[in-house]
């Protein structure tokens, strides 16, 4: 899937040559990125999408609940725009994310560190239970119901970015409009 959203994005270089910007944003969901970091290759495939996609309006969104070296390489991380850390089991766990120590102290519940272009800070985020989370999946799942597909079947862009607007609605929803994904 990697390798299709790789071409997808030199498919729409081309077709910017001469143009601004592309009107569709494509999110690149990976849910445990230290699961998927360990396939030969993955690692070079994030970077590029990481390095190249902004300008394509391809986007990577990456969650760990490992956040060692080995998952989040400085290769990888100097691509990312922002980082948020919830709180970590250790100092070096929260210098790994946001470049300081300070997540391993929050609450449990309702605190974060965002990193971005501004520097640290300490941000506010809702909690919000497991049954309101599955009760938003199904509600998008219904919404836009998702295929298997094997790596030979072309990938309906449309479909993919429409779920991935419904997520960013979802998001934006739950986060109380931290999130501003357009």
């Amino acid at each position: 899937l990697l390798d299709r959203v790789i071409d997808h994005m030199e498919d729409r270089y081309k077709v910017m040559e001469g143009v601004k910007s592309t009107d569709r944003h494509v999110y690149v969901v990976v849910d445990e990125l230290a699961d998927l970091i360990t396939q030969k290759g993955v690692l070079d495939r994030l970077i590029k999408i990481g390095r190249l996609g902004r300008a394509a309006n391809i986007h990577l969104l990456c969650a760990t609940q490992d956040p060692s070296r080995k998952t989040l390489p400085a290769a990888l991380m100097q691509n990312f725009t922002s980082t948020v850390a919830l709180r970590c089991r250790s100092a070096i766990e929260s210098r790994q994310i946001i470049g300081v120590k300070g997540a391993e102290s929050l609450p449990q519940y309702g605190f974060a560190y965002l990193w971005d272009a501004r520097g640290v800070r300490k941000i506010e985020v809702p909690f919000t239970p497991e049954e309101d989370i599955d009760e938003m999946v199904e509600a998008m799942r219904s919404e836009n119901p998702i295929k298997e597909t094997d790596a030979s079947d072309p990938v309906d862009w449309s479909k993919v970015a429409s779920v991935a607007s419904g997520t960013a609605r979802v998001a934006g929803k739950v986060l109380g409009g931290f999130l501003e994904l357009t």
